[in-house]
């Protein structure tokens, strides 16, 4: 029902803002010819090409090519890509990263590569993550790895600009780069240290690797990873909607700004189809939270969070507007979840007996065109009002409570 809401504000904001009355038809025109819905879902074609994709490597005897399979995984891929659009209309590109992806994934497939490559993921961390591995799910590790890297590399490939799309040489370099980019996220470490010292960008994690988790959504990333953390270190951190995370850890967990605390940071990659929902749902250490939205307990892991929290920029990565819309995140992009050990996030009791999480500080815009009038609400967290309140009672400067209620005022 939200990207419901969010289509319609979208084609109401077009309408009102247009710039000539030729631009308001254009808009209703387009909104009133709007296709119907799909007699497939590209989503759920994609799921069952995967398990399709994933059994016939993991059937490959040695030296078999498995560019056929190649061939017939990448056109479900590209229609729930925003950006696959591009690729599907350009045949030539598409036939040349079937031969292409075909001849690189050879050496992790088949009864000889593979059992090495299954043994290496299962070693780097499955079991840690208390994923005892069966025989038949170690068998299938390497080839789901395989595909994972597949995919990550035609979604590169998607997003690159059409003059390198046109370009042989160009295509060809950067196809090289997308797929070594791929394999750094989604393999274990299958080179030589001396390797990775003379090459760090092929190994994107220093301690793990991306996986998928789940029948499909999400990605996570294994071994667990420990940070000591404070509200002043992330002070500047931005979440969503305009929050910090600075602000989380005082409003939500009532952590002082100088505290430091020890927090496990559980890393999450967008697959298509996936809603922030997915990931609390399938996730037993995130706390399930009466009418609470998924997103304001996970946060998005862009370049600078990674950079500070973990001090590898490389695993984070900057969605559209760097935070991204918590509604409807992008393919590909990443996301962690703090488990503070002895801290959870402070509940308030409410009808029913249900509880939430404490609000944390919220402002809200609402724009009223027909009464001619704009509208400002301001949500003070219970910590925020009596940081406040206190002040006032001091007698303090006003200039000082009205920039603290101003800086508040441009949140989310």
């Amino acid at each position: 029902m939200r990207e419901i809401q969010n289509e319609f504000n979208q084609q109401v904001a077009n309408l009102l803002f247009a710039q000539s009355q030729a631009e308001q038809d254009m808009e209703v025109t387009r909104a009133v010819n709007q296709p119907a819905a799909p007699d497939a879902y590209p989503v759920a074609e994609l799921e069952i090409a995967r398990e399709r994709f994933v059994d016939r490597l993991r059937e490959l005897k040695d030296g078999e090519d498995p560019t056929p399979q190649v061939e017939n995984f990448i056109p479900a891929l590209l229609p729930v890509l925003k950006i696959g659009l591009k690729l599907a209309g350009r045949q030539r590109v598409v036939d040349f990263l079937a031969n292409f992806l075909g001849k690189l994934i050879q050496k992790f497939v088949g009864p000889q590569y593979a059992p090495p490559l299954s043994k290496a993921i299962v070693d780097a961390g499955l079991r840690l993550l208390q994923l005892e591995a069966t025989p038949q799910s170690e068998a299938g590790a390497a080839a789901s790895a395989v595909a994972s890297t597949v995919e990550e590399t035609v979604r590169r490939v998607a997003a690159l600009p059409d003059y390198v799309l046109d370009n042989q040489e160009l295509l060809e370099g950067a196809a090289l780069q997308a797929f070594e980019q791929a394999a750094a996220a989604n393999l274990p470490p299958v080179l030589s240290d001396d390797t990775y010292r003379k090459r760090p960008d092929l190994r994107e994690h220093r301690r793990g690797f991306w996986y998928r988790s789940g029948r499909r959504y999400k990605k996570r990333v294994g071994p667990r990873i420990m940070v000591r953390i404070s509200p002043y270190k992330v002070a500047s951190l931005e979440t969503f909607d305009g929050n910090t995370v600075g602000e989380v850890l005082e409003e939500q967990y009532a952590i002082a700004p100088g505290d430091e605390v020890d927090a496990q940071v559980h890393l999450y990659e967008a697959m298509p189809g996936m809603r922030l929902s997915d990931i609390v749902r399938g996730e037993q250490v995130i706390g399930k939270l009466d009418g609470e939205d998924a997103h304001n307990q996970l946060h998005p892991l862009t370049r600078n969070a990674a950079a500070l929290l973990l001090d590898q920029p490389e695993l984070g990565r900057d969605a559209e507007g760097e935070t991204g819309d918590p509604q409807a995140p992008q393919v590909g992009q990443r996301f962690y979840y703090l488990e503070i050990p002895g801290k959870p996030p402070l509940m308030v009791p409410t009808t029913g007996g249900c509880v939430h999480a404490r609000h944390r500080s919220r402002s809200r815009f609402i724009f009223h065109f027909p009464q001619n009038e704009i509208i400002a609400r301001l949500y003070l967290s219970e910590i925020r009002a009596q940081e406040i309140a206190v002040r006032l009672r001091q007698h303090g400067h006003m200039g000082m409570v009205l920039e603290r209620l101003r800086t508040l005022s441009i949140v989310g």
